[in-house]
């Protein structure tokens, strides 16, 4: 029962009876003058054209269609109220012949934007270079290196480690020997000093 309730409820006819009311509140104010009053069907004319508007691309059951319906014959009947000269000559014909190929475009592109929404994006294809490989997650990653690479510069850093230290022991040898060498040096003179005697 209560999904049958919720189809047969009609949202046009609700939207429709709030202007309604209100219109019942201008009559009783101001008399039946007032829809002869060309600011009050201007103002009526504005409030069903929003009607329309509002229900424009939603799924409408059968009742909400005859209502809708019913709805743009009011809208088309205070317009013409509004402008008789307009309709005597027929301007509402042409303006909707002129006004079709854009309705079709914009229906068109309506259209194309509600794929677009529901589609999902097309899935990025990552492609790897000759030197590198796909991690998991399909970014390109570079192939490690060989292992005989990486030992031949480990053996190359080796050596160079072990060519320093060679060259600050040579070098500490060398400033030993040249201390030794002016030690000895000094020694004998210093003797020879000690050794004389005053005349």
């Amino acid at each position: 029962m209560n999904n049958s309730n919720q189809l047969q409820e009609n949202r046009v006819d609700k939207m429709e009876d709030v202007w309604l009311e209100r219109q019942r509140k201008l009559v009783e104010g101001n008399g039946a003058s007032i829809f002869r009053d060309r600011d009050f069907l201007q103002a009526k004319t504005d409030v069903y054209k929003d009607m329309l508007q509002s229900f424009k691309g939603e799924r409408l059951n059968r009742q909400e269609k005859i209502a809708l319906r019913l709805m743009k014959a009011t809208y088309n009947n205070t317009r013409r109220k509004l402008y008789p000269g307009l309709y005597k000559l027929g301007f509402p014909r042409l303006a909707a012949i002129l006004m079709a190929p854009f309705r079709a475009i914009g229906s068109v592109i309506r259209f194309l934007s509600r794929l677009t929404e529901k589609s999902p994006p097309p899935p990025t294809l990552n492609y790897a270079a000759p030197g590198e490989k796909k991690d998991p997650s399909g970014q390109p990653q570079q192939q490690q290196e060989p292992q005989a690479t990486q030992q031949l510069e480990q053996n190359k850093q080796e050596k160079s480690q072990q060519q320093q230290k060679k060259q600050g022991e040579v070098q500490q040898q060398q400033v030993q020997r040249h201390r030794t060498k002016r030690f000895y040096q000094q020694v004998p003179a210093n003797q020879q000093q000690q050794g004389r005697k005053p005349r």
